[in-house]
This record gives structure tokens, C-alpha cells and sequence, in this order.
């Protein structure tokens, strides 16, 4: 249980270090149709993501639970988050989805 525990904590970590408006994307596209979602993770690039982010993304198209989980860690940060400083300072998010 110890290595499941690591890996969660690990995970929840990396996520948390992700910027609030790229969190904000991922979580959308995780969470929208199977084929918006493909476009989404197919137009990543220009959100500045580093490649193992989208590595990541194509993985949990195999893996729907991993999919499930991601989105359950980002929802859960999104929710701990009072102040989305990003918005607020005017900077521009990330790419809507199509």
C-alpha cells in the first residue's frame, strides 16, 4: 500500500505545481466528449504544456480510469484554490477547446 500511497501523493503533487489556468484546461479536456477530447489533447502544443503532459493525456485515452483519476486530483486542487490569482491578473489561459 505504501507504493500506491507514493505514487498518489507524487501525482497530486506534480499536478499541483502545473499553473491554475493549464490545471483549468487539462480538467476541461479530461472531461469532455471522447472526441472533443481528442482534439483537445491534439491542440496542447499551444498551450506551452511540456511533452509529458501530453504524454500523460494520450495515456488516459488507454486507460479510462487513470482519466478518472487525474480529474478527481485537479477537481479536488481546483477546490483548495480561494484565489485563481492567474485570472485575476489578466494574464491569458490557454486555448478553449473546440
Amino acid at each position: 500500500m505504501r507504493n500506491l500511497e507514493d505514487v498518489d501523493r507524487r501525482l497530486r503533487e506534480s499536478l499541483s505545481r502545473i499553473p491554475a489556468t493549464d490545471r483549468d484546461y487539462l480538467l476541461r479536456v479530461l472531461s469532455v466528449a471522447d472526441d472533443a477530447r481528442a482534439d483537445g489533447i491534439g491542440n496542447l502544443h499551444v498551450t506551452g504544456l511540456v511533452p509529458a503532459t501530453v504524454e500523460l493525456l494520450i495515456d488516459t485515452e488507454e486507460e479510462p480510469a487513470l482519466r478518472a483519476l487525474l480529474v478527481g486530483f485537479l477537481r479536488e486542487i481546483q477546490s483548495g484554490e480561494p484565489d485563481r490569482k492567474d485570472w485575476a491578473g489578466g494574464k491569458p489561459g490557454p486555448v478553449p477547446l473546440p
